[in-house]
């Protein structure tokens, strides 16, 4: 692999070169910036943890398109027949807690690169309009209260979904 590859690859991961740098644990982001650039061949362990990385993104992206015809449909018949609302994570720490991703891979980053990708695929195929919404955890903790849910993936999009009035949701204080 030469530096210009792994540049590309860590790019369309999306991650910065201290991203990666954290996610590999045993080189700093001036490492990576030599390997880009050619002043120091990259090694076998980057490329093949980069690698692997971008197989996981891949499996992430897939997964999450397959489980738009699970949770949409069932979004245009019970909420609205003309809208679809995403949840939108602001934080690795909400994301981990809600969607059992790895500490040191920044999922975070992966989802809302993924959730543009379904954003527009659900716009061309199901001709509506989408909103994302930025995930609020105690508006989801009250929502899973109010109506005797227990966490799953499929309470996260509930939830979205139930996020009717877009302007006064979002004019309430979200955390960040």
């Amino acid at each position: 692999m030469t530096g210009i590859e792994l540049q590309c690859l860590r790019e369309t991961i999306g991650l910065t070169e201290a991203e990666l740098a954290i996610y590999l644990e045993t080189h700093d982001e001036s490492d990576i910036k030599m390997m880009e650039h050619g002043l120091k061949g990259v090694e076998t362990e980057i490329k093949e943890k980069t690698l692997k990385l971008r197989e996981l993104y891949s499996l992430f992206q897939e997964s999450s398109l397959n489980r738009v015809d699970d949770y949409i449909p069932e979004q245009l018949r019970n909420y609205s027949p003309d809208r679809v609302n995403i949840a939108v994570f602001y934080t690795q720490k909400n994301y981990e807690k809600y969607v059992d991703g790895g500490s040191r891979i920044p999922f975070v980053k992966l989802h809302r690169k993924t959730v543009w990708k379904i954003k527009e695929f659900i716009e061309r195929r199901y001709k509506v309009v989408v909103n994302l919404i930025p995930f609020q955890e105690t508006n989801y903790i009250d929502f899973l209260h109010t109506n005797n849910l227990h966490h799953d993936q499929g309470s996260v999009s509930k939830w979205a979904a139930s996020v009717g009035d877009l302007d006064e949701y979002l004019s309430k204080d979200i955390e960040v």
